[in-house]
């Protein structure tokens, strides 16, 4: 989070504070407005319950990743039986164009054969909402399960079930998401 802050977009950059602890990993505290805070703070929590739902179904977990030299830097990223997977945890602040728009940076930066998955709560949108506009714009644009959708609540209650929206195939689960040959976002 620290390292790629810098690559964020400048709405989406965090205010850090870095505090050295002993015997412990360090602790990161987000200054700012309580409505930044809270934002902040939730996201890292809703993630974090995305780690504890995955780390030991998972090969590896990445909180750091970044994509077209700072163009686009995922929340995490799993890589799930050797597919590599982008989760994009979205709080229902996002309108729809910026929606799009972070669908269109995934196509150009994302590798042959990566998966996104929006794990979407309620906020200022619906996450049925969101959840909609995410799945008719990948519809439209032919993605198939290239991007995929899930509400945070289902997908991290029961990680293996078949919890997650497609836009190709309807509720299917991680398994299968990651077993289906993906749209080429390289050819877009």
């Amino acid at each position: 989070m620290i390292l790629n802050n810098r690559h964020r977009h400048p709405s989406e950059r965090l205010e850090i504070q870095h505090i050295k602890q002993e015997n412990a990993h360090d602790f990161v505290a987000l200054k700012g407005t309580h409505k930044l805070l809270m934002g902040k703070y939730d996201h890292e929590i809703y993630s974090i319950e995305l780690y504890i739902a995955f780390h030991k179904l998972c090969d590896d977990w990445l909180n750091n990743e970044v994509l077209g030299n700072g163009e686009l830097v995922p929340d995490r990223t799993m890589v799930f039986r050797g597919t590599k997977v982008y989760l994009e945890v979205d709080m229902g602040n996002m309108d729809e164009a910026r929606i799009r728009s972070k669908i269109d940076r995934y196509r150009r930066y994302a590798g042959q054969g990566e998966k996104v998955i929006f794990v979407c709560k309620d906020g200022l949108y619906k996450a049925d909402s969101v959840i909609h506009w995410i799945l008719s714009y990948a519809s439209s644009q032919r993605l198939g399960n290239f991007i995929s959708v899930a509400f945070h609540e289902t997908l991290t209650k029961d990680p293996l079930g078949e919890v997650i929206g497609s836009p190709k195939d309807g509720r299917i689960s991680i398994v299968q998401l990651c077993s289906t040959p993906s749209y080429s976002a390289s050819s877009a």
